[in-house]
């Protein structure tokens, strides 16, 4: 017994710690049954955004910051756009750069196709709606808005800084690309050409990563499994 109660204090510690950080950190781990892939939801978000079902659609969600590297994104829409007639982009607009992103794009008939959206409490369905995500950044950390792209089941396109490198591994989970204007714009076209079956194949992996080591409930199993605590 005099073994078995300071494992049990620690278990507790620990799964308290989880639940602190799930409420209050902004790189708390991710719940597969609130980010994953929905048909109703994917339908629904695209009606109101006026998006075509059979769309393309590029999607990065989270703060407009110089270090996000947002120009990256626009200028490989504008190139892309020119190829694809049905390839839509989808920007929560908000941060520091929010002005010059509208900016950018009021008038410009190039990016007629971009919605710029304004701070999403949920960003579910707006992931649903999309089949592409991106992530331009020069520098990123954990990178949630990444993890819970890649638990709703989206190709994931990121730059190979020090958080997403952590996450996909390249071909299997998704698309590491340089952090330059080339980069993305690859990355991008890349996943844009893939057949039905590797899309599939790379959304499923990465819904799989996210349940193997992001999901909370994942990791407070292993944390009492190591301590040699049944988890049921």
């Amino acid at each position: 017994m005099g073994r078995i109660f300071p494992a049990v204090v620690s278990a507790c510690l620990i799964l308290l710690g989880a639940a602190a950080r799930a409420e209050s950190s902004a790189s708390a781990p991710v719940l597969p049954s609130r980010f994953k892939p929905s048909i109703s939801d994917r339908l629904e978000c695209r009606r109101a955004l006026g998006i075509p079902p059979k769309a393309i659609v590029i999607v990065s969600h989270g703060r407009l910051a110089p270090v996000k590297r947002v120009d990256r994104i626009l200028n490989a829409f504008a190139a892309l756009s020119a190829e694809y007639s049905n390839l839509w982009l989808l920007l929560t607009a908000y941060g520091p750069q929010k002005d010059l992103v509208e900016k950018t794009i009021a008038g410009n008939e190039v990016f007629r196709r971009v919605r710029l959206l304004g701070f999403q409490e949920d960003t579910s369905k707006l992931l649903n709606a999309s089949d592409i995500y991106v992530l331009a950044s020069d520098r990123e950390g954990f990178g949630i808005a990444l993890v819970e792209s890649m638990s709703t089941g989206l190709v994931s396109v990121a730059t190979k800084c020090l958080g997403p490198a952590d996450i996909i591994e390249d071909q299997r989970n998704g698309l590491l690309v340089d952090a330059t204007h080339e980069g993305v714009l690859g990355g991008l076209r890349q996943a844009i050409r893939l057949n039905p079956v590797d899309r599939a194949r790379l959304g499923e992996s990465a819904r799989q990563t996210v349940l193997d080591r992001f999901e909370i409930y994942s990791a407070i199993r292993r944390a009492l499994k190591s301590l040699g605590i049944p988890s049921r």
